[in-house]
C-alpha cells in the first residue's frame, strides 16, 4: 500500500505522511507506517528497528473493545471504511467503523488520532465521521479538499450528543440561560 495523496487532520489539510504496509511487505527502515492488527499483535506493538511512528490498522470487523488493551499505545488508529457493493445495485456503505470510532473514544477513552481510510471517506460524510470521534481523514485522489473542509460547517448545531460533543442541545441551551 502507498500513502494517500491528501489528508485532513483536525479540519486542516495536511500532506499525508503515513504509508500503509501490507503484511507480506518488508518494513521500511524509516517513516511513519501503519500495519495490520495481525502484524501488530505478532510484534506485540514493538518495532525497535524502525525509525518513525508505527500505528495499527483495523478492519471493520474487529471488536475494538476486545483488542484495545493491546493497541492503546498506538499513536494513531486507522479504521477502514469500505463500500459494500451488493449485487452491483448501487452505493452500500458499511457503517461498522463508525461504531468502532465511537467505542474507541467513549468506552476505551482513546485520545490519539483516529483516522478514516477507504472508499467511503468522501466529503459528504466527514461531519458524521467527526461526530463519531474521527479526527483525521485520508481523502481519495481527485477529491476537492475545499469542499471537504466546508462540509464540516454544513450544520451549525447538532441536536444529539456525540463523541465530538456529548451534551445534547437541550442541555446546552439550559446551561446558557
Amino acid at each position: 500500500m502507498s500513502p494517500a495523496p491528501n489528508a485532513i487532520v483536525n479540519r486542516q489539510v495536511v500532506e499525508n505522511q503515513w504509508q500503509h504496509i501490507d503484511d507480506d511487505s518488508a518494513l521500511p527502515d524509516s517513516g511513519d507506517i501503519t500495519v495490520s492488527l495481525k502484524r501488530w499483535q505478532e510484534a506485540e506493538g514493538q518495532f525497535p528497528d524502525h525509525v518513525g511512528q508505527v500505528a495499527v490498522r483495523l478492519s471493520n470487523d474487529i471488536d475494538v473493545e476486545e483488542v484495545y488493551p493491546g493497541i492503546a499505545h498506538s499513536p494513531m488508529i486507522l479504521l477502514d471504511f469500505p463500500i459494500i457493493d451488493t449485487n452491483k445495485r448501487g452505493y452500500h456503505p458499511d457503517g461498522k467503523a463508525y461504531s468502532q470510532a465511537r467505542l474507541l473514544r467513549e468506552r476505551c477513552d482513546y485520545r490519539g488520532e483516529i483516522r478514516a481510510h477507504g472508499q467511503e471517506v468522501i466529503s459528504d460524510v466527514l461531519l458524521y465521521m467527526e461526530r463519531c470521534g474521527i479526527n483525521a481523514f485520508e481523502m481519495r485522489e481527485g477529491q476537492n479538499l475545499g469542499k471537504a473542509i466546508a462540509c464540516f460547517s454544513e450544520f451549525s448545531e447538532a441536536y444529539q450528543g456525540a463523541a465530538s460533543g456529548p451534551q445534547p442541545i437541550f442541555l446546552r441551551r439550559r446551561a446558557a440561560t
